[in-house]
């Protein structure tokens, strides 16, 4: 159990939790939010809508989802975060964030 939790400690000083988020718009009009992770299972997604004074505001309905759909534009920050039971000393390298903006449709 120490080794794989060494492993996991290694493999996360490597790597990002967040590889990228893009936005798209479909021929609707509609834009939609697309978070990009390494596939790794037991990762927690939250997503945030950040106003000009840089206050979140989590947007519960999205909790652990990979896209959604945003009722407006502005600036966004995701979070995640990784959990496996092989691990039990956690530190910043199984957190991830991103800030991102999304321009009005």
């Amino acid at each position: 159990p120490v080794d794989r939790e060494n492993m996991w400690h290694q493999f996360l000083r490597r790597i990002n939790l967040v590889d990228g988020v893009s936005v798209s718009t479909s021929s609707d009009g509609k834009q939609r939010v697309s978070l990009r992770t390494p596939p790794l299972e037991g990762m927690g997604v939250r997503w945030f809508q950040v106003d000009e004074e840089g206050k979140e505001q989590e947007l519960l309905q999205y909790a652990n989802q990979r896209s959604f759909q945003p009722d407006e534009g502005g600036k966004y920050r995701v979070k995640v975060e990784f959990r496996t039971p092989e691990v039990r000393q956690y530190n910043s390298d199984f957190q991830g964030q991103m800030d991102f903006r999304v321009c009005p449709a």
